[in-house]
């Protein structure tokens, strides 16, 4: 049998098997004239019909073909693991359900079906665990181990230990669930993500298709011992995946297609490179699938070098030719994933989940030509703007551009009503366009290949929005107001890409630039103030912060009809600041007006009033009461914004908070490596909200006896604290604070006393003018941990020791220099070591030339009474 004979019968299967058992028999006579190649075909159909799973079908060989027909062989074990029963067989293997004892679980475990595999198809075998071995994300069914055991006869085969997938096969699941648009779409945005996730780590699937995809039920606790069914896409079979940096395997070669034909691209049936737009193919065959039913081109009738041809010549059909009632956007979106040519397509399966998002919250999306009318039908959907004929006649008028009819539209007061709408909504449309394309075609598009620097480096957020910022002065020179817009928007967005200093100062600055050119009272300004306002008390400026919301607020009442997705944000904001600032009755009273405006139960203003309450019980150390409202929050969150929503891993760590107060310690320390792992994958490894996670989990490991990895988070989380801010921040002090604590709970004398010196260090070099107490109150503490270690020291002893170590602490020209040598002076007064103190305040007034908060250094000093009055400035 040849190689050509091979790869035909290889599409022949692929495409038979995929079909109702009714139809196989005369679609396997109509592919396959040959009847001893049918006759084979057969066999392996026949095996394949005891399964209702999708189990892997890659290519054919000769060695695979011997054994086919011979039925499986019934075995009680592989390796360590006791089988259970079979799964499923195919042209490559069997998959058998297996228990595992130790962690006990049910697993899958795929095994060549051939008692002497051929070199080939071993390579093919562990080429899949080296791919899936990368991958370790939700929505792909994992591997968990893999090897080699003499399953048919004494020579060893390999195995893949795999996850157990109890699920259906999605287009099963949706038929079966009645899915309407919204939830088959949100569905599969979650497939997209998955396979966003293998792209980022160089891994393309090849072979896409519903059949490798099973939607899982799962059952998970909510608040109250209630319980709640959540849904999980599962991508499978990684058989025929390769790697970007394989070279090797880029090209498919001619007489061995590899993936099922109906999902394959043009660019992979005609044997050219198979990249990552591929796969973006295949998920658009699927999303046509999956919406009316059918594939945008059928070649299930087709003999394989006709398919071939059928899919590389002819143009896909149009979703709305054979679901009418499907809008023009979504249609655009179907149709842009299955474009001939790869650079049409989506470039990635994350730009086709955003594209759907921005069709589910009817923004305009990019697949569609940026049009004027277009911008404004995407307004007029989103804002509910009352919509009278007359305005209909004006989105008409500026669709067609009839002067007639725009002068009659003019008579009447309706229509004079009309056009000033449509105008508003024009120059809307025209800002949002202009945004689109600045944001979108010249930043993003024109960043460096493969999103890494020329030196390997990979591109962060944080580079497009600096990089959007230099260049919005020329790009919008004649538009002060929407540089404003754009800048407050960005500087917002900063202040979760975690640079919150970075986001005041850009928020702040495009909020005086709308001042300034579009007006106090323009709502792009007013939205900007709550913006500013909140990115402030994310910094923890909450007396600015405060300001700013309340007069956001003035402005929103004084509106007869206030946009009601910013008056709730602004409400729930200023509930926040009071929970801040211990005013929690009045915390409750924001928190209520916002709940009695009606936000949807499962919508993001209602997570937000349960996360501010939270905070607001957590504060006031009602942690039970804290504990049943962050269940809640997490029993709705994980369904609205998913499991690893940086909001939802917030209330992850503060449920760990709230269980480690009730000294419900088991409990906290099961939630503890997930929560942290979650948050590792969100936020990447050198993330400030990692690190304040970290800080959570080190509490819980603390509390719960596991001394070790305590420290190592405490120590994680300073390392992220001191390289995202300085090392002069109160994050830092509460990381040492913890790591002095962990180390004398262990008796760790050295460790002990290198955490008790880095936070005096700190302590002393940040503490205000109002801060006395609290740096003897702090010696004090040290003191007190330190014994704990088995450190004799007193809190005198421990000063001279600071003292002395201060120049190594702050060297000459440090911008802390003054400040620490200043509160070490108060300190050295206070006993009685006035010499100390005096030659102390000498320095720190030299040191005031390099001082990095001058007023504020020089008010520290002025506390202390030593300073001699008449003293000269130091020389600057």
């Amino acid at each position: 049998m040849t190689g050509a004979d091979l790869a035909t019968m290889q599409r022949v299967f692929e495409e038979v098997v995929a079909l109702p058992a009714s139809e196989r028999s005369s679609r396997l006579a109509a592919l396959c004239p040959d009847p001893q190649m049918r006759e084979r075909i057969a066999r392996m159909l026949a095996a394949d019909e005891a399964t209702d799973h999708a189990i892997d079908k890659p290519a054919i060989d000769e060695t695979t073909l011997v054994s086919v027909g011979g039925g499986v062989q019934a075995i009680s074990h592989i390796g360590r693991y006791a089988i259970e029963r079979v799964l499923g067989e195919g042209g490559m293997g069997v998959v058998y359900l297996a228990r595992q004892q130790s962690p006990e679980r049910l697993v899958a475990i795929k095994v060549i079906r051939s008692v002497a595999p051929s070199p080939d198809l071993i390579k093919r075998f562990e080429r899949e665990a080296s791919v899936l071995a990368r991958l370790s994300h939700p929505g792909i069914a994992q591997i968990f181990d893999s090897g080699s055991a003499p399953i048919y006869s004494s020579k060893p085969v390999p195995y893949l230990v795999l996850e157990y997938v109890d699920g259906t096969p999605l287009l099963n699941h949706v038929t079966a669930e009645r899915l309407d648009e919204s939830a088959k779409l949100r569905l599969f945005i979650e497939i997209c993500r998955a396979v966003q996730y293998a792209h980022q780590r160089g891994v393309i699937h090849r072979d896409l298709k519903p059949a490798n995809v099973l939607v899982q039920r799962i059952i998970e606790g909510g608040a109250g011992g209630t319980q709640h069914v959540r849904t999980q896409a599962k991508i499978l079979d990684f058989g025929v995946a390769r790697t970007l940096e394989d070279d090797k395997t880029q090209h498919t070669q001619a007489g061995s297609l590899i993936g099922t034909l109906s999902y394959m691209s043009p660019e992979q049936v005609g044997g050219q490179t198979a990249d990552t737009r591929s796969d973006v193919y295949a998920l658009g065959v699927i999303l046509y699938e999956l919406l009316c039913g059918k594939l945008p081109i059928d070649v299930r009738d087709e003999s394989i070098a006709n398919a071939t041809q059928k899919i590389r010549e002819t143009e896909p059909a149009r979703l709305r030719s054979v679901m009418h009632d499907a809008s023009g956007d979504l249609d655009a979106i179907a149709g842009k994933c299955v474009e001939k040519d790869p650079a049409r397509r989506y470039q990635s399966a994350g730009e086709l989940a955003d594209d759907l998002e921005r069709y589910l919250a009817n923004l305009p999306v990019l697949a569609q030509p940026p049009s004027t009318v277009y911008q404004l039908r995407k307004f007029a959907a989103r804002n509910r703007v009352v919509v009278t004929a007359a305005a209909a006649v004006s989105l008409s008028v500026l669709a067609f551009g009839g002067l007639a009819a725009w002068q009659a539209v003019k008579a009447t007061r309706a229509s004079e009503v009309a056009a000033a709408e449509a105008a508003r909504a024009a120059a809307q449309a025209e800002r949002a366009e202009a945004v689109k394309n600045y944001l979108v075609r010249d930043l993003v598009r024109a960043a460096p290949p493969g999103g890494e620097t020329t030196d390997g480096r990979e591109i962060s957020i944080t580079y497009y929005f600096t990089r959007a910022l230099s260049r919005l002065p020329t790009a919008f020179a004649d538009k002060p107001d929407l540089q404003g817009e754009i800048r407050a928007e960005i500087g917002y967005a900063l202040a979760f890409a975690g640079r919150p200093t970075q986001a005041v100062a850009e928020t702040g600055k495009g909020l005086e630039q709308l001042v300034q050119s579009a007006g106090d009272d323009d709502m792009r300004t007013i939205r900007a103030r709550v913006s500013y306002a909140d990115v402030l008390q994310l910094q923890g400026n909450i007396d600015d912060s405060r300001k700013h919301a309340e007069r956001a607020l003035a402005q929103l009442e004084k509106l007869p009809e206030p946009p009601s997705d910013l008056m709730m944000r602004l409400l729930t904001l200023l509930a926040e600041l009071a929970s801040n600032t211990n005013r929690f009755d009045e915390c409750e009273q924001y928190l209520a007006r916002v709940e009695a405006m009606r936000p949807g139960e499962r919508s993001e203003v209602r997570l937000a009033v349960l996360s501010t309450r939270a905070g607001a019980l957590m504060a006031q150390d009602k942690w039970e009461e804290a504990r049943q409202v962050l269940s809640a929050l997490m029993d709705h969150g994980d369904d609205y914004y998913g499991a690893d929503h940086p909001q939802m891993l917030a209330a992850s760590t503060n449920l760990m908070v709230c269980l480690v107060k009730l000294k419900r310690y088991d409990e906290a320390m099961r939630f503890a490596p997930d929560t942290l792992r979650r948050a590792e994958e969100t936020f990447g490894p050198n993330h400030p909200s990692l690190a304040y996670t970290l800080l959570s989990v080190a509490g819980v490991y603390g509390n719960g006896g596991d001394k070790p990895q305590s420290v190592a988070a405490y120590k994680r989380a300073r390392d992220i604290f001191v390289s995202t801010f300085d090392d002069y921040r109160y994050e830092v002090e509460r990381s040492v604070s913890g790591l002095l604590r962990e180390c004398a709970g262990m008796g760790d004398q050295d460790g002990a006393m290198t955490w008790s010196d880095d936070i005096i260090r700190i302590r002393f070099g940040v503490a205000n003018k109002d801060e006395r107490d609290g740096l003897k109150k702090r010696l004090e503490l040290n003191v007190q941990q330190l014994a704990r270690a088995g450190v004799k020291i007193t809190s005198h002893d421990l000063l001279t020791r600071t003292i002395e170590r201060a120049d190594l602490m702050t060297p000459p020209q440090h911008p802390r220099r003054a400040r620490t040598l200043a509160n070490l002076a108060r300190a050295a007064e206070d006993m009685g070591k006035v010499d100390l103190a005096a030659s102390l305040c000498e320095k720190a007034r030299e040191a005031l030339a390099y001082s990095g908060s001058r007023s504020d250094d020089e008010a520290v000093l002025a506390q202390t009474p030593c300073t001699v009055a008449n003293a000269p400035d130091p020389v600057p």
